[in-house]
């Protein structure tokens, strides 16, 4: 009797262990593609095909790491800073770069 709730106590606890490190299939929120928060529709008849594009840019990549940042929260000349680090990090190539700064730029506080 001994010996079989030892075999049931391992065996419930194999079951625990590889279930709890089975692999999910279901997607993950940063396999999901994001969409634009509200707050960043500034995508008009009258943007610039740059801002438009940059807003793109801005919400697939930089999003795809951390969250947004309305462009009203910083300057212009904070988002060039921010843009000098953040570009190398998300593997902007120049047009993305001066994509996504048309966008900052166009939304930046105090413009």
């Amino acid at each position: 009797m001994k010996h079989t709730k030892s075999i049931f106590a391992i065996a419930f606890t194999a079951i625990i262990i590889l279930t709890a490190c089975s692999h999910k299939s279901t997607p993950t929120a940063a396999a999901a593609p994001k969409e634009a928060p509200a707050q960043f529709n500034m995508m008009t008849a009258s943007a610039a095909p740059s801002v438009v594009e940059g807003e793109k840019v801005y919400t697939a990549k930089c999003g795809k790491c951390h969250e947004l940042k309305r462009p009203s929260e910083y300057t212009a000349k904070e988002w060039t800073s921010i843009m000098r680090s953040m570009a190398v990090k998300a593997k902007l190539n120049d047009v993305e770069k001066s994509d996504v700064m048309a966008f900052v730029a166009n939304g930046a506080r105090g413009k």
